[in-house]
C-alpha cells in the first residue's frame, strides 16, 4: 500500500485503515455507518495528529480521512469518490447479510481505480446465504476473483478468508440474486465458484457450466 491512496468500507474502529497509513499509504480514507463514525473518528485522532477540533463532522489528519457511508446512500458514497479514485480498497468482517452484499459490491467498484485497482475483502463466515452470495456476485462482477491461498497468508485464525477482486465492473445488480437469496446460494456457489483466479474472455458465452445451470432451471 505504499504510496497508493486506500479506502476502507465497513472500518469500524478503523484498524485496517490507519495500518495501512501506518506501512506508507499516500491516502487513507475510513468510511463506515453514520452510526459508527463517532468511535471511528477518536480512533484516528488518537493515533494521529491533528490540527482540528474533537467533534467536527468531516475530520481529516495527516491525509486520514472519516466519512459516512451507508453503502446504500447515493450522496454518501458521492463524498467519498470525491476523494478518489483508490488504487487499493480494503473491507474486513462485511458481509453478514444478503441484502447488503449487491451495494457492497457496487460501493467497491465505483470507488476502485479502473483497470488497475485492486479490492481485498477480509470474511469470517458470519451468514452462509450472505457468503455464499458474495463469492457468486464477486466472480461474474470483475476480470479476476481469488481466494488467496493460505499459504500466503499469515492468519492466526483459520476460520479468515482474504478474497481478491480486479477489474470490477460499474452497472446494476448481478444476475440471479433473487433465486440466491431464496436459500440456494450454498449450493449453487460451491458448484459455480473456486479458489482459482478466473479471467473473463469470450468464451465465457459459451461456459459449459451455464449450460448446465440453464438444464437445471427448466427441470425446477
Amino acid at each position: 500500500v505504499r504510496g497508493k491512496n486506500v479506502l476502507e468500507l465497513g472500518a469500524g474502529a478503523g484498524l485496517v485503515g490507519m495500518v495501512c497509513k501506518k506501512l506508507g499509504a499516500k491516502k487513507v480514507v475510513l468510511s463506515d455507518h453514520p452510526n459508527a463514525i463517532a468511535l471511528l473518528r477518536k480512533n484516528v485522532q488518537r493515533n494521529f495528529h491533528s490540527n482540528q477540533e474533537p467533534g467536527m463532522d468531516t475530520d481529516t489528519t495527516d491525509d486520514i480521512s472519516v466519512l459516512p457511508l451507508d453503502w446504500r446512500d447515493e450522496q454518501h458514497l458521492a463524498a467519498v469518490l470525491k476523494n478518489g479514485p483508490y488504487d487499493v480498497v480494503v473491507a474486513t468482517d462485511v458481509v453478514f447479510s444478503t441484502d447488503l452484499v449487491a451495494p457492497l459490491l457496487k460501493c467497491a467498484a465505483a470507488a476502485a481505480t479502473p483497470h488497475t485497482g485492486v479490492v481485498l475483502v477480509c470474511l469470517q463466515e458470519r451468514c452462509a446465504d450472505a457468503f455464499a452470495l458474495f463469492k457468486l456476485q464477486s466472480e461474474v462482477s470483475c476480470s479476476e476473483f481469488r481466494q488467496v491461498p493460505t499459504d500466503e497468508l499469515k492468519f492466526v485464525d483459520d476460520a479468515c478468508v482474504l478474497f481478491e477482486l480486479k477489474g470490477m465492473m460499474t452497472g446494476g445488480p448481478v444476475s440471479g440474486i433473487t433465486d440466491l437469496q431464496k436459500g440456494d446460494a450454498s449450493s449453487r456457489t460451491e458448484k459455480e465458484t473456486g479458489p482459482t483466479k478466473r479471467k473473463k474472455d469470450s468464451r465465457d458465452d459459451d461456459d459449459p457450466r451455464d449450460k448446465g445451470k440453464n438444464s437445471k432451471k427448466e427441470k425446477r
